[in-house]
This record gives structure tokens, C-alpha cells and sequence, in this order.
């Protein structure tokens, strides 16, 4: 009749269940539902209980106990398949080649007869594929499995490594767990991502949620740095040219924030006093050798010799894809009047606060 409860006890033998019933029934638990498998679910291994997995020689693998979930069949009917080995699975790996590398996988794999999927005997296994010397790729996975383990094999006379790269199980309306930007970003274009899922990326250590649109992060970081003190020479600036009073040292930035769309908020307050005679100024704050973006309107102060004022710059900046550290700079001119402003004057030692929101 197609609408299936469970557990419940059977009346006059109903309801009867096939296997089929009972996985859509407990579909409900796994996350990972999309509108083209609505009865299915995220394929992957239980976080926190990936397999110990080790190469005891160089041509043996041993996969550890562990559990997880397969929605590997064709039809979307037969939904998720938990499954789980509670002792170490073993095997063969293929003799290195004389002097070209190997990619080789290990699969976890399904076999169900009642989903016509060519099998015999329903079983789950762990598969070993051995990849094509020199080709530098690894194999095409075997059908209804998911991939779990790379081996690096090399040319003959260095170990081989092995590396988890399964994907991770989730529960309905919990947290993904992801190791990259491209695993995120799968998720929308496998149909997984809704309105509010949340993921954590491994690569940045940070949290991030799908609005529908876009991914947007729960906690972005903010940096101060406020301990640079610097000079600058007593000659005064030429009209309409801006001059760098101070270079802030590098600004690390981190590593959810080097993808190439987010922003640095940056404000220099100088602490500097006007000398000779009274004038106006304009200050902006630039990345790089120039602006990066437009500045913020550069902002203006003035006051009369001998005169302490505060200039307080501030400018966004797209941080550029790959950048590491950011090193901005504050930059002045006079626009009215002869004076000088100093960081420096006599014995007075002016502070330059520097103030970095990256977003």
C-alpha cells in the first residue's frame, strides 16, 4: 500500500515488512534526504569512529571495526542501508611497480539481490581496487560503494601511505562535517543543502550555515592589533601628495578567510601632534601599494602648532584569494596650511593603534 509504520505488532499478519520497508521507515533518522531521494540519505562512516586503518606490510591492508550508512542502489525506493564490521577487515594490496606511483582505494560495497543489483547474496565488504601505475588518478570505485581509503603507493622501495577520505554520516537536521569548500559546496549541488543545515569545515575549523543562497559563517573572527609604534621624519609633506606615516607589520589571516570573498575592516588611529604652524589634513588607510578597493573617503582634521590631534583612518578591502597576511598603511596629506604632523615631535613618541575586523 506503500505507507509503511514500524515497530508496531502485526493483526491477522499485518503489517508484514520486507527489508525495502523497513530501511524507508528508518530513513528518517539519516540526514542527507534530497527531492530526487527523498527516502535517502548521506552515505558515509560514523564520525568519530572512522576505522583504524593501517598497510601491515607493504602489500597488506587492515580496516578496522566500525559502522556507517550506504543509499548506494539505483532505485531511490531502496533507501539507506546501515551497516557495520565488528572485527578488522583484511586483505592484499598489489606489489609496488618498479618506478612509477600507484593510487590505490579502498571501498566499503553493497550487494543486494532483492534490488536486482547483479548480486547473489546480500553482504557488504571492504574493496580493493588498485589503481593505474603512472596514471596519477585513482580507480573508478565499484558499483553501489563509496569510496573510504586512498593508498599512495610509490615506486618500489618506499612504503606506501594510506588516508582516510570517506565522507561522514549525519543524522536528520544535524551538523555535516566536511574537509573542504568543494565537499560544502557538494551539498548543494547534490540537492542536500536546505535552509538552515549547518556544516563544520575541517580546512578552516569553522562552523558555516546554508541560507538558501549562500553559506554564511556563524562566527567570523575579529583581530586587534594595537602595539605598533612607529616615526616618521620631521619634513613636512608636500601639498597633495599623500605620504605613508606608518606600515603595519603583516596581519595573519586565516585560513576560512582565504578563499577570496571576505573583507578586512581596517582602522589606523594616530596619536601624532601638529608642528611649525596650523593646517588641515586628510588620511586614508590603503593595502598594498594603493588602494585595493576605494578607500573610504579619506577623512579630514585639522588644528593649530603644537597641537596633539587624533587621526582616525578606516577602509575595506576585498582580501584577495591566497592571501596569507595583510600589511596595510596610513597615508596623509595637508591640504590646508604649512604645519607638519608628526608621530614624533621632540620628546613626545606618538602610537599608531591598529584595529583589523575580517569578515
Amino acid at each position: 500500500m506503500g505507507a509503511y509504520v514500524w515497530p508496531v505488532d502485526a493483526v491477522a499478519g499485518a503489517p508484514s515488512y520486507t527489508g525495502r520497508k523497513l530501511r524507508q521507515t528508518l530513513a528518517a533518522l539519516f540526514g542527507g534526504a534530497t527531492t530526487a531521494r527523498p527516502l535517502g540519505g548521506r552515505s558515509g562512516v560514523r564520525p568519530g569512529g572512522e576505522p583504524v586503518t593501517t598497510l601491515p606490510t607493504s602489500t597488506s591492508y587492515s580496516v578496522g571495526p566500525h559502522a556507517g550508512m550506504l543509499d548506494v542502489e539505483a532505485a531511490a525506493e531502496a533507501s539507506c542501508y546501515a551497516y557495520s564490521f565488528d572485527t578488522a577487515q583484511t586483505g592484499a594490496v598489489n606489489a609496488a611497480h618498479a618506478s612509477l606511483a600507484r593510487i590505490d582505494t579502498l571501498c566499503v560495497q553493497l550487494f543486494d539481490p532483492a534490488e536486482s543489483d547483479g548480486s547473489t547474496v546480500p553482504s557488504v565488504a571492504i574493496v580493493y581496487t588498485a589503481g593505474s601505475a603512472g596514471s596519477g588518478v585513482a580507480p573508478a570505485d565499484p558499483p553501489q560503494s563509496i569510496r573510504m581509503y586512498q593508498i599512495n603507493v610509490p615506486a618500489a622501495g618506499t612504503a606506501p601511505t594510506v588516508s582516510f577520505v570517506g565522507p561522514r554520516l549525519a543524522a536528520a537536521g544535524g551538523r555535516v562535517l566536511v574537509r573542504n569548500q568543494a565537499e560544502r559546496d557538494s551539498l548543494v549541488t547534490s540537492g542536500y543543502a536546505y535552509d538552515g543545515l549547518a556544516v563544520y569545515r575541517q580546512d578552516t575549523n569553522c562552523e558555516e550555515s546554508w541560507n538558501g543562497a549562500t553559506w554564511d559563517l556563524f562566527s567570523p573572527t575579529t583581530r586587534h592589533f594595537d602595539r605598533l609604534i612607529q616615526n616618521v621624519a620631521n619634513a613636512d609633506f608636500g601639498a597633495g601628495t599623500f605620504t605613508t606615516l606608518a606600515t603595519c607589520p603583516g596581519i595573519p589571516v586565516p585560513a576560512w578567510a582565504q578563499d577570496g570573498t571576505h573583507t578586512a575592516v581596517i582602522t589606523a588611529t594616530l596619536c601624532g601632534t601638529i608642528v611649525t604652524s596650523s593646517a588641515t589634513y586628510l588620511g586614508r588607510v590603503v593595502l598594498g601599494a594603493g588602494p585595493t578597493v576605494p578607500p573610504e573617503a579619506p577623512q579630514s582634521f585639522s588644528g593649530a602648532a603644537s597641537d596633539s590631534i587624533p587621526g582616525i583612518f578606516s577602509g575595506t578591502f576585498t582580501i584577495p584569494a591566497s592571501t596569507t597576511s595583510l600589511t596595510p598603511a596610513a597615508q596623509m596629506l595637508r591640504a590646508v596650511g604649512t604645519g607638519a604632523y608628526r608621530l614624533n615631535s621632540g620628546s613626545n613618541t606618538g602610537t599608531v593603534i591598529w584595529e583589523v575586523l575580517i569578515k
